[in-house]
């Protein structure tokens, strides 16, 4: 896979490493648009789809900044999809796991 950062790549293999629960962990696979229920003009693609072993799936958004456009892309989502479960994780979250795995997970760049 092709990832844009290297904390996208690393939070990928912590996802896939450390979390028995997620039956399968994709790259982007799927941009929100009007067609999803969202107002027109907003887009919003999700770093990760986790899907669960029990048929849940999760959305994982990588963030080191959040910038003004992702809080309103978030905001939105949040607002006109609330079936959708998307969790963040921000440079604090990061430097938690990097703390914690990146000596034990293979390939951690």
């Amino acid at each position: 896979m092709n990832f844009r950062s290297s904390m996208e790549s690393n939070v990928y293999r912590y996802l896939t490493w450390c979390h028995p629960d997620i039956k399968l962990c994709e790259f982007e696979p799927h941009l929100f648009t009007q067609r999803d229920g969202l107002p027109y003009g907003v887009n919003y693609l999700p770093d990760f789809r986790c899907t669960l072993h029990n048929g849940k799936q999760v959305y994982i958004e990588v963030k080191g900044v959040m910038d003004k456009r992702s809080q309103r892309v978030l905001a939105v989502m949040k607002m006109y999809r609330p079936d959708v479960r998307i969790e963040v994780i921000d440079d604090k979250i990061y430097q938690v796991i990097k703390k914690k795995f990146s000596k034990i997970i293979p390939g951690w760049e």
